[in-house]
């Protein structure tokens, strides 16, 4: 299968469909060795109607499979997850990481290290395992593991779902149930005003 492409999509426990440039692959969880290689976008849609969909950007390299490990929200600004992308690195030799973040500027622990901020590139890896954290203030904290493979360079791009604050939710669905309400009493406070 050197001349094809593996794709493998993780969405937790949310079970979604994927497509594939609008052609519908499978749910997920899902793997495929044999997909030709190339740019696509890849479309998961969460079986969950509360949930939405995302279209991410994947590159397919001959040889090696893409991981998307994906974690579906009820808003586009709530979902997340990464993208582990691998191809051999162009001088052959060495392995690297690439970190790409969306947003940019999060802050990114490797093996326990010095924290860093991305983007990032890491040269020169230890094969086997890692780990690293990404985070952002306001966003959910991402921890992953990540096995590097010899004079191979990963590209990981970690798009990071913000973190739901009860307390802004708890705003949101009271503004949604008072809005009456809110007018009212701001008719009341006039109403003392004028008469003081």
């Amino acid at each position: 299968w050197k001349q094809q492409a593996g794709l493998q999509v993780i969405t937790q426990e949310v079970s979604a469909a994927l497509f594939l440039d609008d052609q519908y692959l499978d749910k997920t969880p899902y793997i495929n060795k044999k997909i030709k290689p190339g740019d696509y976008i890849l479309r998961i849609q969460p079986d969950d109607s509360s949930l939405v969909s995302y279209d991410i950007p994947i590159a397919l390299h001959k040889g090696t499979i893409t991981v998307v490990d994906w974690q579906p929200g009820t808003s586009l600004e709530t979902s997340g997850g990464i993208i582990y992308e691998m191809e051999k690195t162009k001088t052959g030799k060495g392995s690297q990481i690439d970190f790409q973040t969306i947003p940019n500027n999060a802050i990114l622990t490797f093996d326990d290290g010095v924290k860093q901020f991305s983007p990032l590139t890491l040269l020169n890896i230890a094969e086997g395992n890692h780990t690293f954290e990404v985070s952002l203030p306001s966003y959910k904290t991402q921890q992953h593991a990540v096995n590097i493979i010899k004079n191979h360079s990963i590209i990981l791009t970690i798009i990071l779902g913000k973190e739901l604050d009860q307390k802004a939710d708890q705003q949101l669905t009271q503004q949604e149930i008072t809005p009456k309400d809110a007018s009212s009493s701001a008719e009341t406070n006039t109403g003392t005003v004028e008469n003081s």
